[in-house]
């Protein structure tokens, strides 16, 4: 993915076209890394302006734009500056060709990113720069000579098309170099917060971090919740494939990466051996010819000399037919080598990749973030991918279940106080019927029971009443034997009740 940056655009029209060439040709990039791209770019106000600067895990460019082109000649003493058909190249700065311009930008930049990021994190050796020219250009037999004498010149190429850049890329990475992913995106995504007014140039691909609603009110609720409770920030699964597969091939990666290296060093090094020895055959030529011209033709030692020239002219021929043989060997070797570490490149790519999710139905596309500002206060610091925040989820978890259980228990109190309430109301119907006879008793029931309580009284009377005493008179017996009724139950005889005078004939009988 490629987060591209541009504020303000160029003003000369040419270098906007360059930019946009250059940003076309890395959105092309097949299995791209993350990578940032910042046009018009300075890193303190009032500082020298970069035309471009990539970022990427593994390498940090300074683009420098040409807006000419033609045959390219480099002065003899190298200071002076460089001519385009004869006409000097127009470099932003004070710099008199490209290569003094990145040499001035490059401890800029160097000095910018120990600020931003831990000292010594990018180191300013590691930096590479290229000159890219608007048209075509074709190099003087000067320029080789010039680039392979000047120190820190290894780092430093030109370029004639923006679409050599991906490849040249890939082949100036550093391994010591550790941007990860996610930490170029967090630094695009705080680029676009800090700077929502500025217009971005082009995002290859589409960001996630929108703020505009999609599906209403609900669904930003939602996505607030879902914000706040920190599911945002989890990180993505593991890579698919076989995780040895991928070791290994970044271990092989790695050991061509240090082998291409090592033989970039014993180059340059026979380079350099045989350049001095070239240049003190050089001198030792010149010698023997100034000597040969000061000596008469008639001379016994001419042609000693002559021969001797001869020989050193011999050997030089050799030497650089050597020379050209050990270069075009080295090219081929870092052909191959290239074309394998672009391979594992690929391989390594491929089981890295993870499958994109489709969107679903409630969640509109993300919209094109808004480019930022390249301001002194962008920063580079290393954030840590965050976890679900569990304390949040259990308040948001403890707080639905006491909803929950308060609800299920106020639907059962109300349930409960209604059926004791129907029980009451359907006891005090079936006991009603029951109570009424009791309250209001009969006349015959009445009745019965008086003439049992005066039935017991007779008995009574009748078991303590003497014998003699046993036979009433026939009219108080008839006064007993009146029916009781329940206003007189008993009537006691007024006066003592006095047994009857015998007969005294039947007693003197």
């Amino acid at each position: 993915m490629l987060h591209t940056f541009l504020h303000p655009p160029f003003a000369d029209p040419v270098k906007q076209a360059q930019f946009e060439a250059l940003q076309a040709a890395l959105g092309a990039e097949p299995a791209a890394p993350v990578s940032l791209l910042l046009g018009n770019f300075a890193v303190e106000e009032g500082g020298e302006v970069f035309d471009a600067v990539l970022v990427r895990p593994h390498s940090v460019s300074v683009l420098i734009f040409v807006t000419n082109g033609g045959q390219l000649t480099v002065p003899t003493q190298g200071a002076g500056p460089w001519q385009l058909d004869g006409q000097p190249v127009q470099v932003s700065g004070t710099a008199n060709n490209p290569f003094g311009q990145f040499r001035r930008l490059k401890g800029a930049l160097a000095a910018w990113l120990d600020s931003q990021l831990e000292p010594g994190h990018v180191p300013a050796e590691l930096l590479t720069g290229f000159a890219l020219f608007a048209r075509p250009v074709t190099f003087g037999p000067g320029v080789e000579q010039y680039l392979r004498t000047q120190p820190g010149a290894d780092s430093f190429q030109l370029l004639s098309d923006s679409s050599q850049l991906p490849r040249r890329l890939r082949q100036a990475a550093h391994p010591e170099i550790q941007l990860s992913d996610a930490e170029l995106t967090a630094w695009a995504k705080d680029l676009a917060d800090e700077h929502p007014e500025t217009t971005a140039a082009n995002d290859t691909a589409p960001t996630d971090y929108s703020d505009e609603p999609a599906n209403g009110f609900w669904t930003q609720k939602a996505r607030q919740l879902w914000h706040w409770l920190g599911a945002e920030d989890v990180p993505h699964d593991e890579p698919y494939g076989s995780a040895a597969a991928v070791a290994a091939n970044s271990e092989e990666k790695r050991q061509l990466e240090q082998m291409r290296q090592q033989i970039r060093g014993e180059l340059a090094q026979q380079r350099q051996e045989m350049e001095a020895r070239e240049a003190e055959r050089e001198k030792s030529i010149a010698v023997l010819r100034a000597q040969l011209a000061q000596v008469p033709t008639a001379a016994p030692d001419a042609a000693a000399l002559q021969a001797r020239l001869a020989t050193e002219t011999r050997e030089k021929e050799a030497l650089e037919a050597a020379m050209h043989a050990s270069r075009a060997e080295a090219a081929s070797r870092n052909q191959e080598l290239d074309a394998r570490i672009q391979q594992l490149g690929q391989l390594i790519e491929q089981f890295q990749t993870k499958p994109q999710v489709p969107p679903t139905g409630g969640v509109g596309p993300a919209a094109t973030r808004p480019a930022a500002k390249a301001t002194t206060h962008h920063n580079l610091v290393k954030r840590p991918t965050t976890q679900l925040r569990w304390p949040r989820v259990a308040v948001v978890v403890g707080a639905a279940a006491g909803i929950g259980l308060g609800t299920w228990g106020l639907t059962r109190y109300v349930k409960n106080k209604e059926e004791v309430q129907l029980n009451r109301s359907a006891a005090r119907n079936d006991n009603q019927p029951d109570e009424m006879p009791n309250s209001e008793p009969s006349l015959d029931a009445l009745t019965d029971t008086i003439t049992r309580e005066i039935a017991a009284v007779s008995d009574s009377d009748t078991l303590t009443t003497p014998s003699s005493e046993t036979t009433p008179v026939s009219s108080e017996n008839e006064q007993l034997t009146v029916p009781a009724t329940h206003d007189t139950l008993y009537q006691e005889p007024e006066g003592p009740i006095e047994p009857e005078a015998t007969d005294s004939s039947e007693s003197g009988n």
